[in-house]
């Protein structure tokens, strides 16, 4: 528990750190309790739909006064530096792995196919960073799609306000973006999330040694990634369902079945439903104080 809650501290001063080099030094508390609400709406969302930057900028807006376009140029800096941190983190395991740990050969090329399906979405990422005239048409297909679906509401009336206010954010946020690109503020991030994903990796091995499972910390971090990576693609809010099946059964390779049930719901419960807890205390008190 310890440790996945210095994930946390490690992932929210990340977060501090880049708010504060584009100017904008916020509060601790606030930040920690952003955070928490922004991964809170992230596990009710499928998984890879930003829900939870959109709502931690506009909470960032709203709590700290900073600028939308400020606050997502931290987030999309953030969310760089989680994919990298995470690439350098799979690749150095991996690389482990191969040379000193008899780790399967087949899981090996799954976690690279794995890998190379996250990299994928991550160029994808950086595309739409670098095309503000795609991240647009993008943005705009999804609100003309849902007004659509609102044709017979009152809700049609919001559309131009929306489409103009996208448009304007849009292109404000671009040039802010590209201002700091060459700040260092995305290798800085990339290396802080690598600590944070090693910590939540460690904190999955200590999990297993606790119920007495024998394994290497490398080989479990082997497959922390592997269940990861999966159950984060599979696109279900909160992987519920798809990482109890994945993880469940390769876990039960080094102890039982029954035992691995019982260790996959410990770990589920301190790295999912502890956010799902306070994240949601969190957005409720943020609610009533409004």
């Amino acid at each position: 528990i310890f440790t996945f809650l210095l994930a946390i501290l490690v992932s929210v001063s990340n977060i501090d750190f880049l708010m504060e080099k584009i100017g904008h030094k916020v509060r601790f508390t606030e930040s920690f309790k952003i955070t928490l609400v922004g991964y809170f709406i992230d596990s009710l969302l499928p998984n890879l739909i930003s829900g939870g930057k959109i709502t931690m900028a506009y909470l960032f807006q709203s709590r700290e006064k900073v600028p939308l376009k400020k606050g997502f140029s931290v987030l999309i800096f953030y969310t760089i530096g989680w994919f990298l941190g995470f690439t350098l983190f799979v690749v150095l395991v991996m690389i482990y792995l191969l040379f000193f740990e008899t780790f399967s050969n087949s899981l090996i090329f799954i976690i690279i196919l794995l890998l190379m399906c996250f990299l994928s979405i991550f160029s994808f990422i950086i595309y739409i960073i670098a095309k503000p005239s795609s991240a647009k048409k993008i943005a705009l297909f999804f609100i003309y799609l849902i007004f659509k679906l609102l044709k017979y509401t009152h809700f049609r009336v919001f559309e131009k306000k929306i489409i103009n206010y996208t448009v304007k954010n849009i292109d404000s946020f671009a040039y802010f973006f590209k201002s700091q690109k060459k700040t260092g503020l995305a290798f800085f991030s990339s290396m802080v999330m690598f600590m944070h994903h090693l910590l939540m990796g460690i904190s999955f091995y200590m999990v297993l040694v606790a119920f007495g499972v024998d394994i290497s910390l490398f080989f479990a971090l082997g497959i922390y990634i592997l269940i990861y990576m999966i159950s984060v693609l599979s696109m279900i809010p909160g992987q519920f369902g798809i990482y109890e099946l994945v993880a469940i059964p390769l876990v039960s390779l080094n102890t039982g079945l029954v035992n691995s049930a019982i260790i996959i719901m410990v770990i589920r419960l301190i790295h999912y439903w502890s956010i799902i807890f306070i994240g949601g205390s969190c957005s409720i008190g943020m609610c009533i104080r409004k």
